[in-house]
């Protein structure tokens, strides 16, 4: 009669489950990368109908507003972007100009991805602001709600609900309801994004920091 030690069986549980893991679909999205950001790496996107095309870059990394964040160039305008274990976060500010003066109304970092992702899963934030600018009362309302609506293999689609109210005492109210769709790929990120209900952006090129070229398949 064979007798196993508790340390073997241990090891040999632990060989079998990371085997097993290995070979798992849901294993290894959870540990993919769905969000790669580092310093040198870009991509190019191709817009449908307008055939133009979005040259997107990861320039440097700084703390802004209290996140050390990653500095992204999207045809040449900054976006900031911070990158944790849990979230994706993207700064948002909206500034107003009255009067021949700009002032900055909003400030705010905005969950877009929860980490790990998931089917079906979903968030929401909200954020209220107001601010007396020469005398104008001006309030602002944002609120976000994420849903993974699908996956088709290893990529994620997200559905992306944007709403923003704003208030002034000498402009009105004005509201904007944008719902964004969007795929990811392990190791790519983004590859392709629609909204206003015709305009798509689709990845064609992706270049790591170590210079290797990536592209999809035409989608």
């Amino acid at each position: 009669m064979k007798h196993y030690s508790i340390s073997g069986v241990i090891i040999f549980l632990i060989v079998l489950l990371f085997t097993s893991c290995k070979q798992s679909p849901l294993c290894f999205r959870t540990g993919a990368d769905y969000f790669p950001l580092q310093i040198n790496n870009s991509a190019i996107y191709s817009t449908m109908p307008s055939n133009n095309k979005i040259k997107v870059a990861v320039i440097d990394t700084n703390t802004i507003y209290g996140k050390q964040s990653f500095i992204v160039e999207r045809n040449g305008k900054k976006e900031y972007w911070c990158k944790g274990k849990e979230k994706i976060e993207k700064l948002y500010f909206y500034t107003m100009n009255i009067l021949g003066r700009e002032d900055t109304i909003a400030i705010c970092w905005i969950p877009w991805l929860e980490l790990p992702l998931s089917l079906h899963n979903s968030w929401t934030y909200s954020f209220n602001t107001s601010k007396i600018v020469l005398g104008d009362t001006i309030k602002m309302t944002l609120n976000t709600t994420v849903n993974i609506t699908g996956i088709t293999g290893n990529e994620y689609q997200i559905e992306i609900n944007f709403l923003e109210e704003k208030f002034s005492t000498m402009f009105g109210v004005d509201t904007t309801n944008t719902t964004y769709y969007e795929w990811y790929k392990p190791n790519l990120g983004l590859f392709k994004k629609r909204y206003n209900d015709t305009t798509t952006e689709t990845l064609i090129e992706f270049v790591t920091e170590n210079d290797t070229l990536l592209s999809t398949e035409n989608k």
